[in-house]
């Protein structure tokens, strides 16, 4: 075997090679003399090397063989150092060199400098591991009873050497965090350590880890408090509902929530008759909270109360809330009216009136919006309020501006909920007819005259009655005391004037007879 340097440096002093040789035990070069030939500038003349040493031994662990059942792969690292600051002029650089029958060459490195070392350039200590340990939030602080934290825990190998770890030991049962195997030269593993309190107490202590390096430090500190678990319930919102109408609902919102240190496990929930809620129960975090739409359902037209009541695993806390909530009646607002009305004959220009009342049966007031009239009727329109088991009276009139019929509906608008808001209504107009059927005899008692006559109206109504004796004299009439009302035949009227009259009177009365507009 042979490697070649053509381009040596510029005034090179120092040469190594390095050489990888094996597949079995004492695989190495031809003889025990027969170390690597070094030729310069191409000539035949050998300079030996000045120092030469086995650097490292790989054995079975580190390279396996790649055929299954065959034996390990033995591999030895062999190091040459020649000093050739002496030699003049070097151009070109040639190492030959003849290995065992069967060996494999694994490596082959050519090093050169123009410095001359005056020593072994290669280390001459043995390969060896060297443990190295480190952490990263290994100071747990603290840490609530039945929970957990993690840090990381890094074991190096900063020799040439691989690092076998046997196992890593704890100061408590609190910690833990297993690793076991092999870390190559170099290189590095990561360890997660968990601390996992199960009493309220502080533990500290060092973290052991046993390897094949026993030259180096072994331990590194860590420590943590656990912490006694807390769950703290408390309970707000206004749970006061008011009044609610029977059969219907009303929300408003529970807010549980948990002070403590651990998950608080709501188990269910109590509500008095008349409540209920959306959750039946769960975990509810550590400062965390969970609110619970509460309904008031009332069945009956009664007060309604008690207590709310949280079950859980708390600690401490208040689980209960008074609720309240009144069930009233559904509102009801039932308009009455009477069936119907009826004017019956009133004269032509002349009026009649009746009364409507208009009742609230309900348990609400009923509000009155208007109130429309059919031809002929008349009366308020304005809308009011009826309160519960009240009433309300209208003056209806009937005005009849042509003989004949009048009626249709008189229409109350309401808000109400039950009733009816129409009365039929009915009335006919007739041309009056009047006259004076008898006539009576004046009387004088020493103060003042007196007489009654007999007359006959149709139809029934309002008169209003005047009197003269002396029909010349257009400003002599004297209006009776009152109007006098005619039920639709004959009625009498009695006439009274202070002094004597009979003489005038017995020779002649006039009567003028008019409708009122009111009665």
């Amino acid at each position: 075997m042979r490697v070649s340097e053509s381009t040596p440096v510029s005034g090179v002093k120092t040469i190594t090679l390095q050489v990888q040789i094996g597949e079995a035990i004492g695989y190495g070069f031809v003889q025990p003399n027969g170390a690597p030939l070094l030729k310069i500038n191409g000539g035949t003349t050998t300079h030996a090397p000045t120092y030469t040493k086995i650097v490292n031994t790989y054995q079975n662990g580190t390279y396996d063989s790649p055929d299954t059942g065959e034996e390990p792969v033995y591999v030895k690292t062999w190091a040459y150092q020649w000093n050739v600051g002496n030699l003049g002029n070097i151009t070109s650089i040639q190492i030959e060199f003849s290995a065992v029958t069967h060996a494999q060459i694994y490596a082959m490195r050519l090093d050169q400098t123009s410095v001359l070392q005056s020593s072994n350039v290669f280390d001459a200590s043995s390969p060896a591991p060297v443990l190295s340990l480190s952490g990263n939030g290994l100071a747990f602080g603290n840490v609530v009873v039945g929970s957990s934290k993690t840090g990381t825990l890094t074991i190096s190998n900063t020799g040439n050497a691989p690092l076998t770890v046997n196992s890593i030991a704890y100061p408590s049962t609190a910690f833990s965090g297993s690793w076991s195997g092999t870390i190559a030269a170099g290189a590095s593993q990561n360890v997660t350590v968990t601390f996992a309190p199960t009493t309220a107490a502080t533990s500290n202590g060092d973290i052991t880890v046993n390897s094949n390096d026993s030259t180096s430090a072994k331990t590194i500190a860590l420590s943590g408090t656990g912490l006694a678990q807390t769950r703290i319930v408390g309970i707000s919102g206004d749970m006061v509902f008011g009044s609610v109408t029977v059969n219907s609902t009303s929300s408003r919102t529970l807010t549980i929530t948990n002070s403590g240190n651990s998950a608080l496990n709501v188990s269910g929930i109590n509500y008095p008759p008349g409540f209920s809620g959306n959750w039946s129960g769960g975990n509810i975090a550590a400062g965390a909270s969970r609110n619970v739409t509460v309904t008031f359902s009332p069945v009956l037209a009664q007060s309604y109360g008690g207590t709310i009541t949280v079950n859980s695993d708390r600690t401490s806390g208040t689980n209960t809330i008074s609720a309240s909530g009144t069930g009233t009646a559904v509102p009801t607002r039932i308009i009455g009216l009477p069936v119907s009305l009826d004017f019956g004959v009133s004269p032509v220009g002349g009026t009649r009136l009746l009364t409507l009342t208009i009742s609230n049966t309900g348990n609400s007031p009923l509000n009155v919006t208007g109130i429309s009239y059919p031809t002929g009727f008349s009366g308020e329109t304005n809308g009011s309020s009826i309160p519960s088991n009240g009433s309300r009276n209208i003056s209806i009139t009937f005005a009849a501006n042509a003989a004949g019929s009048f009626g249709g509906a008189i229409t109350v608008g309401s808000d109400a909920n039950s009733g009816s808001g129409v009365v039929s209504v009915a009335g006919r107009g007739a041309a009056p007819a009047m006259r004076q059927i008898l006539s009576g005899t004046p009387q004088f008692n020493g103060s003042v005259t007196t007489v009654t006559h007999n007359f006959e109206s149709t139809p029934a109504t309002w008169l209003n009655v005047e009197y003269t004796d002396n029909i010349v004299d257009t400003n002599s009439w004297t209006p009776h005391s009152a109007p006098v009302y005619s039920e639709g035949g004959q009625f009498s009227v009695t006439f009274t004037k202070p002094g004597d009259h009979r003489a005038s009177w017995q020779r002649g009365m006039f009567f003028r007879l008019s409708y009122p507009t009111k009665p």
